[in-house]
């Protein structure tokens, strides 16, 4: 069977001796101990933390810089109605001096 293996995956000589090995070592003294990095992990959720931050700040940012521009704009609205009242009266005005 486990020649059957080998075989299949085309295994011969010296890679054969050391997957034997390697499987020996795991049998009698089981898996390597995992190499736990919880600086990584603290790290990698610190990065992820900041990212989150960063993102909402600009979000809000972005928002708030439409909505004075919206303000903005709706008060170049407001007096480019009244200048064109102020025109129009002007020019009555005028109408009714020259006539």
């Amino acid at each position: 069977n486990q020649d059957q293996f080998l075989n299949h995956f085309d295994i011969k000589g010296h890679q054969r001796s050391k997957l034997q090995i390697k499987a020996m070592d795991v049998v009698l003294f089981g898996l390597p101990p995992s190499l736990d990095n919880s600086w990584k992990d603290i790290v990698v959720t610190m990065s992820v933390i900041v990212c989150i931050i960063g993102l909402t700040y600009a979000w809000k940012k972005q928002h708030s810089a439409h909505c004075k521009i919206d303000k903005f704009l709706e008060e170049i609205r407001i007096y480019e109605r009244e200048l064109n009242n102020l025109k129009s009266k002007l020019n009555e005005a005028q109408d009714s001096t020259d006539g």
